[in-house]
């Protein structure tokens, strides 16, 4: 009995985390597949050519927390962005301004800026006091320090993508407010109907984990997107079965979920 209600959920791991590896295994065997359109991370071009053609800057922030806090996987999320919209800036002499609110990111930032400036062998064009920036530590203090940004640069693109907060609305509508295009992305669900009012493009909850993926195209990140949807589509099929049974008064699928 110490194991009672135990049971079936570790069966349940043990099958998700098989399907995961498995589908993992045959991607990279060159099975690929098809990871579907994501608007917001296609118009990542479009916000960089635009702000190239109108001579203004591109802004990026991936959210206010760090890599030991319960949303770094939404900023984790966020620097494979930035690690594409940087080259794209480059590529293409555009000023990128990254900024965040707590210092121990800052040099994380930088190395990837500083890695987009290297491979295009445009390293003396790096200014890292213009192209990083600690805003502050402090909550709102954050927000206006960046809508001051916003408003002195006249930025031409803003992206927002990882954990954001109470001062989001205040950001996207300063940002639009200066005519930029915007593209927003969290997991947190308090704050996404700001960013879809006020940004071009929005990216919703788990969109932002295939980000990555789907920038890069590897075969071992999508082979795990995949395992991960076939999971979803386990854990709905069990939920459907189980309100039929439990319709029809059927109970031995529901007890055995109990196990």
């Amino acid at each position: 009995m110490f194991f009672k209600g135990m049971i079936t959920p570790f069966i349940l791991l043990i099958a998700f985390s098989v399907s995961m590896l498995w589908l993992r295994r045959i991607s990279m065997r060159g099975k690929i597949f098809k990871v579907r359109k994501l608007p917001a991370i296609d118009a990542l071009d479009e916000l960089v050519g635009r702000s190239a053609e109108l001579g203004r800057p591109v802004h990026f922030s991936p959210g206010a927390k760090g890599l030991y806090s319960s949303d770094s996987a939404q900023t984790i999320a966020g620097l494979s962005v930035l690690t594409y919209l940087a080259k794209k800036c480059v590529q293409q002499g555009v000023d990128i301004i990254v900024t965040h609110k707590l210092p121990e990111m800052i040099p994380i930032l930088s190395e990837i800026v500083k890695e987009a400036f290297v491979a295009e062998n445009k390293l003396d064009q790096f200014k890292p006091n213009y192209n990083i920036r600690f805003v502050s530590g402090y909550a709102f203090t954050f927000e206006l320090g960046i809508m001051g940004i916003f408003y002195r640069e006249k930025i031409g693109a803003n992206i927002m993508i990882g954990p954001y907060y109470a001062g989001t609305l205040m950001m996207a509508e300063s940002a639009a407010d200066v005519g930029a295009m915007q593209i927003g992305g969290t997991a947190l669900v308090a704050n996404l109907p700001f960013m879809m009012a006020a940004c071009d493009y929005t990216l919703i909850g788990e969109e932002m984990f295939c980000a990555a993926a789907y920038l890069s195209n590897d075969p071992e990140q999508i082979g795990i997107i995949a395992g991960q949807d076939i999971s979803r589509i386990i854990v709905v099929a069990i939920i459907i079965v189980g309100l039929l049974l439990s319709v029809l008064n059927i109970t031995a699928f529901s007890e055995l979920l109990r196990m």
